[in-house]
C-alpha cells in the first residue's frame, strides 16, 4: 500500500508546477470527485451554491425521519454524517446549525408521532440539541435568530419520556437564563 503523501510535500511539488499544468490538475479532480465539484461550486459560486447544497442536505437529514415514501429508517448516524459533510464542504457554520436544528426538530416530531423509540435515540436527540445551546450561547445573534424554533422544538418534546422533554427543557431554560415559571408569551419577547 502506498504512503500517504504529507501535505507539505504535496504543496512542494504543486509550486513546482506551472500553471497550466496545476489547471490539469484540478481538472482532473474536479472530474473524479463529486465532493471536488460541490467544494468549487461553494468556493466560485457563493451563497446560491451554498443555499442549493444546504437544501440537499436538509432533504438527506429529513429523508432519515420522514422519507417520501415508507417509513424512516432512522439511521440517525447517516443523518449527522450529512451535517458533518456539509460543514465540511462549504464551513458555513449558521447553515451548518440550522442542519442540527432540523436534526432535532424531526426527530422530535417523530417519536411524538411514532411513540417511543430506544435510548439511544434519545441520547442523540439530547446530545445535539445540547451542541446546539452551546453554540447558540457562544453567539448571540443564532439564540435571537433561533429562540423561537428552539422554544417550539422543546414545547413539541413535552410529554416524550426517557427523561428527553425534561432534559430539553432544562436545557434550554438554565442556558438562556430563563424562569419556566414566566408565562410563555414572555419567554420570547
Amino acid at each position: 500500500m502506498a504512503t500517504k503523501m504529507k501535505f507539505s510535500n504535496v504543496k512542494k511539488e504543486l509550486s513546482n508546477l506551472t500553471q497550466k499544468e496545476l489547471i490539469t490538475i484540478f481538472s482532473d479532480l474536479y472530474k473524479r470527485n463529486k465532493d471536488v465539484q460541490k467544494y468549487f461550486s461553494v468556493k466560485f459560486g457563493g451563497e446560491d451554491a451554498a443555499e442549493e447544497l444546504f437544501i440537499e442536505a436538509y432533504e438527506k437529514v429529513k429523508h432519515q425521519f420522514f422519507p417520501n415514501k415508507g417509513d424512516g429508517a432512522l439511521k440517525l448516524g447517516e443523518a449527522k454524517k450529512e451535517i458533518q459533510h456539509y460543514k465540511n464542504l462549504t464551513g458555513d457554520e449558521e447553515r451548518t446549525l440550522r442542519l442540527k436544528i432540523a436534526y432535532v426538530d424531526f426527530g422530535t416530531e417523530f417519536t411524538a408521532i411514532y411513540g417511543d423509540i430506544s435510548s439511544s435515540f434519545y441520547d442523540s436527540m439530547a446530545s445535539m440539541f445540547d451542541s446546539i445551546v452551546d453554540e447558540c450561547c457562544k453567539k448571540e445573534i443564532y439564540y435571537e435568530k433561533y429562540k423561537d424554533k428552539l422554544y417550539d422544538v422543546v414545547k413539541k418534546s413535552d410529554g416524550v419520556g426517557w427523561g428527553y422533554s425534561d432534559f430539553l427543557y432544562d436545557t434550554f431554560y438554565n442556558a438562556f437564563d430563563v424562569d419556566d415559571e414566566e408565562e410563555d408569551d414572555d419567554i420570547l419577547d
